[in-house]
C-alpha cells in the first residue's frame, strides 16, 4: 500500500489509501456485515441458490474487487461526512437502528432456515437436534448431519445450487465429522 501511495500522490482526487486508513474500522465492520450478513444470508442464498464455494475463483476475485470497491467507496463518503458533526451523528443513529433491526431480523431468518433444514448446518446450534427429531432424522451429538447425502438431498430440494468441486469439499467436510 506504501508503493501505491507513493504513486497515488502525484494524481489528483481522493486519497482512498487515506481513507480506507483512517476508516478502517469502519471498513472491518462493513465488510463483515457485507459478506455474512448480506451475501451469505440464508435469504440472499435461497434467493439465488448460492452457497460456500459455489463460484469457482473468477467470480470469487471480482465478487472480492466488488466488496474492497464498495468499502473504499464507503470510506471515502464518510470522510466527507465527518465534516459535519450533526449529520454525522444523526447518521450513526440510523446505521445502529438498522444494523440492530438487520441483526434481530437476520437471526430469526437464520433460524427459521435451519429450522425447515438442519441438514444444511455448518455449525452446532442448540435447536438443531429439536429440528432432526421434528423431520425423523436422528440426532447427533452437535446436531451437524453425519451423512453428506443426506445434505445434499436437502440442498437439492431447497434449490441450493452446489457445484462439484463444492460437493466434493461439502462431503469432506462432513465426513471429518465423525459419527
Amino acid at each position: 500500500m506504501g508503493l501505491i501511495e507513493g504513486d497515488r500522490r502525484q494524481l489528483k482526487g481522493a486519497n482512498w489509501i487515506g481513507a480506507a486508513s483512517k476508516e478502517s474500522l469502519l471498513l472491518y465492520m462493513l465488510h463483515l456485515n457485507l459478506i455474512f450478513g448480506l451475501l451469505l444470508a440464508q435469504p440472499v442464498l435461497a434467493i439465488t441458490g448460492l452457497d460456500w464455494n459455489t463460484q469457482g475463483w473468477l467470480m470469487t476475485l471480482f465478487l472480492t474487487a466488488l466488496v474492497i470497491g464498495a468499502n473504499v467507496a464507503v470510506a471515502l463518503w464518510w470522510q466527507r461526512v465527518r465534516a459535519d458533526a450533526a449529520h454525522m451523528k444523526q447518521l450513526q443513529h440510523v446505521a445502529v437502528s438498522i444494523l440492530a433491526i438487520w441483526f434481530l431480523v437476520g437471526g430469526w431468518w437464520t433460524f427459521r432456515y435451519y429450522l425447515r433444514s438442519p441438514e444444511l448446518a455448518r455449525e452446532p446450534y442448540v435447536f438443531l437436534n429439536a429440528a432432526r427429531v421434528r423431520k425423523q432424522l436422528p440426532p447427533t451429538a452437535d446436531g451437524l448431519t453425519r451423512d453428506a447425502n443426506e445434505y445434499f438431498r436437502e440442498a437439492e430440494r431447497r434449490h441450493v445450487k452446489l457445484s462439484d468441486e463444492a460437493k466434493v469439499k461439502l462431503r469432506e467436510q462432513i465426513e471429518r465429522r465423525g459419527n
